[in-house]
């Protein structure tokens, strides 16, 4: 437990040992439950220039949260997650849903941000296994990660080239098929062949789905997921059983999404067809809607031209 004063001098502390000494037992200590700080980083007490908890409007404390997520990245990047989430597990034990809820969804946020899915999944394994279920904002983030690791990995998807491994990313898919058990089964419905990591991106969608916390951010997430990898027919499979089954309303990421696929796989009226479908249901273009169409576009004009230089040839 602690005061929010008290945790407040606990991060102060955790900014000092773990950005710039490193000290994990340290850190591990002053996370302990029950213990107070009383004294900051270089011996200053709590509440002068050094403390980094600050009050403002509504309760919140911005510098507590900054702290927070500098604390993570720290764990992350030092492949020392079980210490991130041993401190979730010493936030305040009255508000245990509300607290050590938002410190796994903070927790999972830095390792999507790190492009860490090993640790993103296990992250949201003891979410769930706190919460009893997960949320559309968790979910969004793991397909999102799931779906541009997996399109770097793949040649063939839509990563263009060999894969790039980001600070902090760490993706060993034997590792994380621990965390999700038998629920990821080759024959799952709508599981995708190929790369395993694709087919986390429908295992993350159906689950979603199944807890009833599916909405248009997610679908969204899919749509983009699916794309990257060249998933050209999934996407639009989805985007029905949007309209069918699941009842979700499209956004301009939906037909971004969409038009960004259409594009990829060289169907260039498709995409123009989607603007008039857009406008006419009255949805707003953005400016990456602009930035697609004139994309199409120029790909439509020198595909035109390419085939007109076969037929000469030809002739």
């Amino acid at each position: 437990g602690g005061s929010a004063g008290g945790r407040g001098a606990l991060y102060n502390q955790f900014l000092d040992l773990l950005g710039q000494q490193g000290n994990f037992s340290l850190a591990k200590a002053a996370a302990s439950r029950g213990t107070r700080a009383k004294v900051g980083a270089g011996g200053s007490k709590p509440g002068k220039a050094g403390q980094i908890m600050k009050k403002r409007s509504g309760g919140k404390h911005k510098n507590f949260v900054e702290a927070q997520r500098h604390f993570y990245r720290q764990c992350v990047q030092q492949n020392r997650l079980e210490l991130a989430l041993e401190y979730v597990e010493t936030l305040n034990e009255g508000k245990a849903f509300e607290e050590r809820g938002m410190g796994y969804q903070g927790l999972l946020a830095c390792c999507v941000r790190l492009n860490a899915l090993d640790a993103a999944v296990r992250v949201h394994s003891e979410q769930v296994e706190l919460t009893g279920g997960s949320n559309a904002f968790a979910y969004s983030m793991l397909i999102s990660l799931a779906g541009k690791i997996a399109a770097r990995s793949n040649p063939g998807g839509g990563g263009g080239g060999a894969r790039q491994k980001g600070r902090g990313e760490d993706v060993n898919p034997t590792y994380i098929h621990t965390y999700l058990g038998r629920g990821l089964c080759d024959d799952e419905e709508g599981a995708l062949p190929g790369d395993p990591l694709a087919r986390y991106v429908s295992h993350f969608f159906e689950m979603s789905v199944r807890e009833g916390c599916c909405n248009v951010v997610v679908c969204n997430a899919v749509l983009d997921a699916y794309g990257r990898n060249s998933h050209c027919e999934e996407v639009f499979k989805l985007h029905q059983r949007m309209r069918g089954e699941l009842g979700i309303a499209e956004n301009a990421e939906t037909f971004n999404s969409l038009m960004q696929t259409a594009t990829r796989a060289g169907w260039y009226s498709l995409v123009f067809e989607l603007r008039r479908e857009m406008e006419s249901m009255g949805i707003e273009p953005s400016e990456r809607t602009v930035s697609i169409m004139f994309a199409a576009a120029a790909k439509a004009q020198q595909h035109a031209r390419g085939r007109k230089g076969e037929a000469l040839g030809d002739g």
